[in-house]
């Protein structure tokens, strides 16, 4: 599900935020934080994919043994380029780690702040509990694939507040854009550096069997959005067309999930 999420603030989030958020017809993306960024996504997925594609060139059960022992390895690797990546931030190059101010932490204060953000996480684990233990039902009455489920409706579903908040930072402080995007890149890296990590080495101590599993078709869509959106970040300019196209490309894995049997 992971792979989904990725897949979807790729597409969905970034591309309404183009679509959307930009009032001027066209605007430059300044700086080097966004192509640093963008490609900081390409090559981290492409770390924690590359366990997925050796288990596709391999027989199922070496394949499958394979692929846990590797992603434990790329899981540990991951964990050192988020050591880096932490100190590239906050110590050698803290210019290139803004934030927007949101004004939350004013008005709650910090301990409220704090207090609220702990139910958030508590009632997203409830959230994401309860949907998966109910993926069998949902797809047995609806007759949806699980590969729609996991990479098109709970993705969907995971992310509609970023949708919905880089959509109005976008609006309300277009100055800001250039930190809206690069913030929204740095999340997707943050979870290829540190939730996927943190899962299998949890799951390794817990002595678990899981790995950076993905079929190829979508292991191989995940990186190739990527590759796109890094071409539209490096090109330094976007409009509302660019992310009309991203969501387009969107619908289309959309359908291309629907129809997909269940493996």
């Amino acid at each position: 599900m992971i792979f989904g999420v990725i897949l979807n603030r790729l597409t969905v989030v970034l591309g309404l935020a183009f679509l959307f958020g930009w009032k001027e017809e066209k605007r430059k993306l300044e700086g080097k934080t966004i192509k640093i960024a963008s490609t900081f996504v390409l090559v981290v997925l492409f770390a924690i994919l590359t366990p997925s594609f050796f288990a596709a060139s391999t027989t199922a059960q070496s394949g499958d043994e394979g692929l846990v022992r590797m992603s434990r390895w790329v899981a540990i690797l991951l964990a050192l380029g988020c050591i880096i990546y932490s100190l590239f931030n906050l110590k050698t190059h803290p210019k290139f780690h803004e934030n927007v101010d949101h004004g939350y932490i004013a008005e709650l204060g910090r301990i409220g702040s704090i207090v609220v953000l702990t139910i958030v996480v508590a009632l997203m684990c409830g959230a994401g509990w309860f949907l998966a233990g109910s993926f069998e039902t949902v797809s047995q009455r609806w007759g949806l694939t699980y590969g729609f489920l996991s990479f098109i409706i709970i993705p969907t579903v995971i992310n509609a507040i970023d949708m919905t908040e880089t959509v109005r930072l976008m609006n309300q402080m277009p100055t800001k854009s250039n930190i809206i995007i690069s913030g929204l890149l740095r999340s997707i890296i943050e979870m290829c550096l540190f939730t996927g990590p943190f899962l299998v080495l949890l799951a390794w101590i817990m002595n678990k069997p899981l790995g950076f599993d993905a079929y190829p078709f979508e292991g191989g869509v995940t990186f190739i959005s990527a590759l796109i959106v890094h071409f539209i970040m490096a090109d330094a300019r976007s409009n509302w067309l660019l992310g009309g196209l991203i969501i387009f490309l969107y619908s289309i894995l959309g359908v291309a999930f629907f129809f997909q049997p269940d493996l």
